[in-house]
């Protein structure tokens, strides 16, 4: 089974099992803001995470990870979420 990520709209993966894939999101997420500085600015990064489902299309697969990736921004930026299922 694969998934999408989507990290403000520049990376997408296929991950291990359902039960990781936010995890491995929120640990990428983590992993940039907590290191990353620029000057004066500390980075942020949204992350959106979608697991396959049957019939999916890699394009829908996609189109949901990107809408978790617009909801995690809607929220406030700086968080992962994960898509909710299509069934």
């Amino acid at each position: 089974m694969c998934s999408a990520v989507r990290v403000e709209r520049s990376f997408s993966s296929c991950l291990p099992p359902e039960r990781m894939r936010w995890r491995v999101g929120e640990q990428v997420r983590r992993a940039v803001t907590d290191s990353l500085v620029l000057g004066a600015y500390r980075v942020t990064l949204s992350v959106g995470v979608a697991w396959a489902c049957p019939g999916d299309s890699p394009g829908s697969l996609v189109a949901r990870a990107d809408g978790a990736l617009y909801r995690a921004k809607s929220f406030g930026r700086n968080q992962t979420v994960a898509a909710a299922s299509p069934l």
